[in-house]
């Protein structure tokens, strides 16, 4: 009787048997495929041709759920699963595959291919001259060249081992990267080297959305920071970091605060901004603390202004924090930030006396709090995803991705007509960040299955 009624129709009994995968989720999380609606594709072929794009869009040849982080025979076991699911195959978009599985055996579904997710090294199994045609791919730096064309989003987890073997970056600057996601933890080294310079101007017009995250790993003793490959690889002094930045055309910019808070940018000189009248490029700016144990110091929001200062070719109209909590009050910690913003940014004109130097703040019209991490929470998750018993199998309860984790609280800025400074703040909505939710996991999965192949950052 089902395999006689149109997709149409078939669709809308889908949605009431199991609306979840239905509904809209961050790009390239981690599925679970929907027991209610898995048997039906056994049924026979129209029905799983129909079902088939619910089910198996996305497909991990490495996790069974979300939290597990398996330590050997990853291989094995994706050979098996990939052997397990052949009727499946046509039906893949998003796929996520150990670094040791041959490319080659892609090969029949290499055009459908739209997100590749290589976990477990930057070692690769590189065993054709095809290159490789995405529009995302989340990986550890390689330490070769690799082909790849038309990409639009690169997740890059860049390992301090790798960091005298930049010359792997070429392997993006011939794409039109449009969404760049970086997480390192020696980044102020990184930011200085000629080749990572020459790697974001190859995106110089078609980058709109960057981010840096920070990895709390410690750094091997035994890494030495030696460039060897030539000029384009040395150490540059003197390198402004916010000049590349000036450069692009961003729409969105994500930092951690570690990387502004410490003294990365403390040789960076004011830059004079253009007048008035000039065209500036609107920004949305992202600060990033995972472990905030209370208020913004004088510090940390000198510097923050600072940064904000130097960005001399864009107007910040939306600032987010996203942060984590040691304690169990964070609605107040949230009002307390926001409270500590505005009242610091009232400040800034009265204290800058340099006719150089902008209000950074002058054309904030939004700024939003978001909790994401719990020390607390997250302590138990991975002690649970040890636990073969009763492992959690997720991050995600509905969608906020963890119990106690909030929405984006986003306040609308009023200002003083006369003195164009914020006087106030106006609730306006919460909604769910789904962009945010999209980098954390690849950034957070990346750095999971990369200690388990003794990598150097996590010795």
């Amino acid at each position: 009787m089902l395999n006689k009624l149109p997709i149409e129709i078939l669709h809308k009994i889908f949605y009431i048997l199991d609306p979840k995968p239905f509904q809209h989720s961050p790009d390239h999380h981690f599925h679970y495929p929907s027991a209610t609606l898995l048997p039906l594709a056994q049924v026979d072929h129209y029905l799983r041709n129909a079902i088939g794009p619910l089910l198996y869009s996305y497909i991990s040849l490495v996790r069974e759920y979300e939290m597990e982080t398996q330590r050997s025979g990853l291989y094995e076991r994706a050979y098996q699963r990939w052997n397990n699911i052949r009727y499946a195959k046509k039906f893949i978009k998003e796929l996520e595959i150990p670094n040791t599985m041959p490319l080659s055996d892609l090969e029949d579904i290499k055009n459908q291919i739209e997100s590749l997710t290589i976990l477990d090294g930057n070692k690769y199994n590189i065993d054709t001259d095809e290159p490789l045609e995405l529009n995302h791919l989340a990986i550890v730096l390689p330490n070769e060249v690799i082909n790849v064309k038309n990409l639009k989003r690169l997740d890059l987890l860049i390992d301090s081992s790798t960091l005298n073997t930049l010359s792997s970056l070429q392997s993006f600057t011939s794409c039109q990267i449009q969404e760049l996601n970086i997480t390192t933890r020696n980044f102020p080294l990184l930011s200085k080297s000629h080749s990572f310079q020459k790697f974001l101007y190859s995106f110089q017009s078609s980058l709109k959305k960057l981010s840096y995250r920070y990895t709390q790993q410690r750094l091997p003793t035994s890494i030495s920071f030696s460039y060897d490959d030539g000029d384009d690889d040395q150490i540059s002094n003197n390198y402004e970091f916010t000049s590349v930045l000036n450069e692009l055309q961003l729409t969105h910019l994500s930092i951690d605060l570690y990387f502004l808070s410490s003294r990365i940018f403390e040789s960076v000189r004011t830059f004079i901004s253009p007048g008035r009248n000039s065209f500036k490029k609107p920004l949305n700016f992202t600060i990033r603390e995972p472990s905030l144990a209370g208020l913004l110091t004088t510090e940390e929001l000198n510097r923050i202004t600072e940064f904000c200062s130097n960005l001399s070719t864009y107007q910040i109209e939306k600032i987010i924090f996203a942060f984590g909590i040691q304690t169990e009050i964070p609605y107040h910690t949230s009002l307390s930030i926001l409270q500590n913003l505005i009242k610091f940014s009232k400040n800034i004109s009265s204290s800058n006396t340099s006719a150089q130097r902008q209000d950074p703040f002058e054309y904030l019209k939004q700024v939003g709090t978001h909790m994401i991490w719990s020390i607390i929470d997250d302590s138990l998750f991975m002690e649970s995803s040890r636990t073969k018993d009763h492992p959690l199998l997720s991050y995600e309860t509905n969608a906020h991705y963890s119990p106690s984790f909030r929405t984006l609280e986003n306040f609308k800025v009023i200002k003083d007509d006369e003195v164009n400074k914020p006087i106030q703040l106006i609730r306006e909505n919460s909604e769910i960040d789904y962009e945010f939710w999209s980098q954390e996991n690849l950034s957070t999965i990346l750095q999971k299955f990369s200690r388990y192949t003794r990598s150097s950052l996590w010795d």
